[in-house]
C-alpha cells in the first residue's frame, strides 16, 4: 500500500493540472486483466499499463501479477493512498485516480511487485503471527523492495526518453531518490547494486517507518488487549533476515540483494524502531503476561531504537483508545471500492438480479443440467430437481459452498424440498440424513440456507457425543450455539464468495435476514482487509452471539422445552436412561475442535475459552428463572438436586417476550419425548432458521 500523507496530498494538489486525452483505440501491449475498470476508465488504465510495460522491470512485475490472477482498476477518488494491492482471495490492484499518470506509473509497478511478493511468501506465516522483530524485517523489506523496483522501472523509462515517472518519484520520496542519485553516480550504470542501494534508502524515511510500526505492531497490540488477548495476534513466529532477503530480492534474472550479508536486515539502520514503539511493545507484553499468562516476545528487547519521528498519536498501552482512528487501515478504501464495483455490476446484471429478487412463488425456468456435486436426489420430486440442481450449482461456485456440499454428499445426505406450510428456510435431519429447503423462499435466500444446512450435516458427522439428554446446561449452550454460529459463518462466507464472482443477490438476502451477523461480517471484512479465510470465519462466528432475540428463541427450543418434557417423562415413569441427567460435559476446546473443522484445518483463531462466559454463554432472565424452577420441581419429584448445573452461567436482560409457558409440575400423562437435537429441528421449522 502506497500511503498518501497530508504533505504528499498537498504535492498532488500542487501538481500542474493538464487535460490528458487517451487514444480510445489503444491496445494492451501486455496481457493483464482490466475487468475492474469502467468503460470511461479503460483508456487511461491501458495507457498507464503500456507505459510501464516499456520498461523491463515494469513488464516483469505486470506479467507476474497477471499470472497470479490479479485484476487492475481505479480506486475511489476520495481514497487516501496512491495505490493498493489487495491480497488473499481478492487479488486486486487499485490506483488512486487523483494522482498524475507520471505518479501512477511507478505506483503500478510498486503494487504489482507486492503481488509477486505475495506469491513468493506464501510459506511465511501471516504478519499477525510473527514476533515483533520479524514484523519489522518482513513488512519493511516488502515496501523497500516495491519502491526499489519502481525506481528501476522509472530509470529504464527515463533512458528511453520518458522522464516524467522518475522526476515525479523524486518529488514524493526524497530520501529514496537521494540514495538512488548517490548510487547511480558511483556505479555509472543501472545494476543490482543501484537497486540494492535504493532498497536501503527506503529505511532512511524515519517517519514512514514509524507509521508502519504503529499500524502493524502497536495498533494490533491495542486490539489484542481490547479482545482480552483472544484475537489472532500471537507475536510468536520468527522469520529471519536471510529468508526475507531471499524472498523480496528475487527477480527473474537472479536476486539483486545477493551481494549483501544475508543478515543485514538485523543491522541498526534497518532494524531500529522508535523509542516509543519499543517501550509500548514491552508494556504490552507485560500486560499480556500479567492478564493472560502468555510469555512475552523477547525479540523486542534486542531491537535498537531511534528518536521518535512524531508525537504520540495512540494512547499509552492499556489505556482506552477513545476516538483515535486507525493509522494503516485499508478498510475504508476497500469498502468504497467494493461499493463502486457493486454499482457497476448491478448496472450490467439487471436481468440476473431481476431473477434473484423474483417474489417468492414466482415461476422460473431452469436449465436442464447436471449437479456439480453428485448429491442424492432420489427423494426430490422430478419436477423440483431442475431448481434443486440450479441451487446446488450456484452454491458450488463458492469454495466453501462446494466444500459443504461435498461433505454432505459424501456422508449420504439426500436433498429435497419441504412439503406443506412451514416457516423454516430449511433444516438438516441427522437421523434420516435429509437436507430440506422451503420452496416458498427465493433462490437467492435458499443458496445461503443450503450452505448453512450442509454445514450442519458435516457437524453431525464430526460430533463425538450427541447424547444431548445427558449434557449439562453449559454444554448445551456452548455446543448448540456453536453449531449455529459456525453454520452462519460458512453461509456468510459463501455468499461473499459468490458476490465477488458477480452473484450479489445471496449476500443481499443474507444481510436482509440477519442484520447483526451482517454488521459483524462487514466489520470483519474491514478489519481483515477484505481477505477471506480463517480470521473472517472466526469473527463472523462470534457475531452470531450478538443476536439476543435469536439466542432467546434457542434457549426455549434447546433447554426450556426439553426440560418441561423431562418433567413429563419423570411424572410418567420414563426409564432413567431417557431422562435428562446433566452428567456429561464437552469442553469449549473440544467444541471448537469439532465444530470449526475445515478440510484445511481448524479456522478458529481465538481462544476457545471465550465460549465459557460473556455473550457466548449468557441466558436471558426469563430462561434462568424457568431453569431454576425446573430444578426445584425436579428435586421435589426425584429427590435429586442438579441445580449446580446453573453455576457460572451469566444472565442478560430479556429482549423479546417469553416463547414458553412457565415451568410447572406436570400431571402424570403420556407425552412424546423430544431431545435437544429434535428440538433443534423442530425449532428451525418453527422459527425459520
Amino acid at each position: 500500500m502506497e500511503i498518501m500523507t497530508s504533505s504528499m496530498l498537498q504535492k498532488v494538489l500542487d501538481e500542474p493540472k493538464q487535460k490528458v486525452s487517451y487514444d480510445p483505440n489503444e491496445k494492451l501491449t501486455v496481457d493483464v486483466d482490466l475487468s475492474l475498470c469502467s468503460d470511461e476508465e479503460m483508456p487511461r488504465m491501458i495507457h498507464i499499463v503500456n507505459r510501464l510495460a516499456k520498461s523491463e522491470a515494469g513488464r516483469e512485475t505486470l506479467e507476474i501479477a497477471n499470472k497470479a490472477g490479479v485484476k487492475f482498476g481505479f480506486l475511489d477518488a476520495k481514497t487516501n493512498c496512491f495505490g493498493c494491492y489487495f491480497g488473499g482471495d481478492m487479488k486486486y490492484i487499485g490506483l488512486g485516480p487523483m494522482a498524475s499518470d507520471d505518479k501512477l506509473v511507478s505506483t503500478l509497478c510498486h503494487e504489482s511487485r507486492h503481488a509477486g511478493q505475495a506469491e513468493r511468501m506464501k510459506d511465511i506465516p501471516d504478519r499477525d503471527q510473527l514476533n515483533v522483530a520479524s514484523i519489522i524485517r518482513y513488512s519493511r523489506a516488502k515496501e523497500a523492495d516495491a519502491q526499489a523496483y519502481a525506481v528501476k522501472a522509472c530509470k529504464e523509462l527515463e533512458m528511453q526518453g520518458d522522464k516524467g515517472p522518475l522526476a515525479t518519484f523524486a518529488k514524493f520520496y526524497p530520501p529514496i531518490y537521494k540514495a538512488y542519485e548517490a548510487s547511480i553516480a558511483k556505479e555509472g550504470v543501472l545494476n543490482d547494486t543501484v537497486v540494492a542501494d535504493v532498497f536501503k534508502g527506503w529505511y532512511d524515511q524515519t517517519g514512514t517507518k514509524q507509521n508502519y510500526e504503529e499500524g502493524y505492531i502497536i495498533e494490533p497490540m491495542h486490539d489484542a488487549i481490547k479482545g482480552n488477548f483472544t484475537r489472532m495476534y500471537t507475536f510468536a513466529e520468527n522469520v529471519d533476515s536471510k529468508t526475507v532477503v531471499e524472498k523480496v530480492g528475487w527477480t527473474k534474472n537472479g536476486n539483486y540483494l545477493s551481494a549483501e550479508n544475508p543478515d543485514f536486515l538485523d543491522e541498526p539502520r534497518f532494524a531500529s524502531v522508535g523509542e516509543r514503539t519499543k517501550s509500548d511493545a514491552q508494556a504490552f507484553f507485560e500486560i499480556r503476561q500479567r492478564c493472560a499468562g502468555i510469555d512475552p516476545d523477547k525479540s523486542v528487547d534486542s531491537l535498537p531504537t531511534n528518536k521518535d519521528a512524531f508525537a504520540r498519536r495512540l494512547p499509552e498501552m492499556g489505556q482506552p483508545r477513545g476516538n483515535v482512528g486507525e493509522t494503516m487501515s485499508m478498510g475504508n478504501t476497500i469498502e468504497r471500492w467494493k461499493a463502486i464495483l457493486a454499482q457497476r455490476k448491478l448496472k450490467g446484471m439487471l436481468g440476473t438480479l431481476g431473477q434473484a429478487f423474483e417474489p417468492p412463488g414466482g415461476k422460473k425456468e431452469y436449465p436442464d443440467e447436471k449437479p456439480a456435486v453428485d448429491v442424492d436426489l432420489r427423494y426430490c420430486a422430478k419436477k423440483d430437481r431442475p431448481r434443486m440442481i440450479a441451487l446446488i450449482n450456484r452454491l458450488s461456485r463458492s469454495k466453501v459452498g462446494l466444500e459443504t456440499l461435498q461433505i454432505a454428499a459424501d456422508n449420504g445426505f439426500h436433498f429435497n424440498f419441504i412439503k406443506g406450510e412451514n416457516r423454516a428456510f430449511g433444516f438438516a435431519d441427522p437421523e434420516h440424513k435429509r437436507i430440506a429447503l422451503n420452496p416458498k423462499f427465493s433462490d437467492a435466500k435458499l443458496v445461503g440456507t443450503m450452505c448453512h444446512e450442509c454445514r450442519h450435516a458435516g457437524q453431525f458427522m464430526r460430533a463425538s457425543n450427541l447424547e444431548e439428554n445427558r449434557w449439562d446446561v453449559k454444554t448445551n449452550l456452548i455446543y448448540m450455539r456453536a453449531m449455529e454460529a459456525d453454520a452462519q459463518a460458512y453461509a456468510a462466507t459463501a455468499c461473499e464468495e459468490m458476490f465477488r464472482l458477480g452473484d450479489e443477490a445471496p449476500k443481499q438476502e443474507f444481510y436482509r435476514y440477519y442484520p447483526p451477523i451482517a454488521e459483524g461480517f462487514t466489520k470483519a471484512l474491514i478489519k481483515n482487509d477484505a481477505q477471506l479465510g480463517d480470521q473472517l470465519l472466526t469473527d463472523t462466528f462470534k457475531s452470531w452471539y450478538d443476536q439476543q432475540g435469536t439466542k432467546t428463541v434457542y434457549e426455549a427450543n434447546y433447554l426450556l422445552e426439553p426440560m418441561q418434557q423431562d418433567l413429563h417423562d419423570i411424572a410418567n415413569g420414563k426409564d432413567k436412561e431417557h431422562q435428562m441427567s446433566f452428567d456429561q460435559s464437552i469442553s469449549a476446546q473440544k467444541t471448537i475442535a469439532e465444530i470449526a473443522w475445515t478440510k484445511h484445518g481448524n479456522y478458529f483463531k481465538d481462544n476457545p475459552e471465550i465460549l465459557n462466559g460473556g455473550k457466548y454463554l449468557d441466558v436471558c432472565d426469563h430462561t434462568m428463572t424457568q431453569m431454576k424452577k425446573y430444578f426445584e420441581i425436579r428435586k421435589e419429584m426425584t429427590g435429586k438436586d442438579d441445580s449446580k448445573a446453573l453455576n457460572g452461567i451469566p444472565t442478560r436482560a430479556d429482549s423479546i417476550p417469553a416463547r414458553t409457558k412457565g415451568m410447572k409440575k406436570p400431571a402424570a400423562k403420556k407425552a412424546k419425548q423430544q431431545t435437544a437435537v429434535a428440538q433443534m429441528l423442530r425449532g428451525r421449522k418453527n422459527t425459520g432458521r
